[in-house]
This record gives structure tokens, sequence and C-alpha cells, in this order.
């Protein structure tokens, strides 16, 4: 996995993001959206700080907080 900070903007509006989808978070780390699933049934991932229906997200603070964990 890559150590890309979620916290720098989105590129596009400027602001950085309130919070990643999984298929976010992978494409930012440059793994499969498989990978993170299997990841997170291990444990290895942290929860998500909100969910949206069925939809897990993490905010860039829980991310950030991984990464420099790991």
């Amino acid at each position: 996995m890559s150590t890309a900070s979620p916290t720098k903007s989105d590129g596009q509006t400027g602001h950085a993001r309130l919070a990643y989808r999984l298929d976010e978070i992978a494409e930012l780390l440059g793994v499969s959206r498989r990978s993170i699933e299997r990841e997170r049934s291990a444990g290895r991932f942290p929860k998500p700080d909100r969910k949206v229906g069925k939809m897990p997200l993490w905010t860039p603070a829980t991310l950030d907080k991984f990464l420099n964990d790991r």
C-alpha cells in the first residue's frame, strides 16, 4: 500500500474531503477494493467513522492515523 495522504485537497474543488468511500480509499492507496475489504475482515483496517445506509465512510483523520501507525 502506498502512503498517499487523504488530507490533501481533492483536486477538483480545492477543499479537503470530509469522508472517503471504500473505492476512493483503494484508489488513493493504489490497491484493489477487494484488498481493503480483506484487510477490514481481518481486523487490520480501521472501522468506518460513519455509515450512510450500508456504505462505510472514513474521515481523513482516521485514514492518516492508520497510515502513520503502520
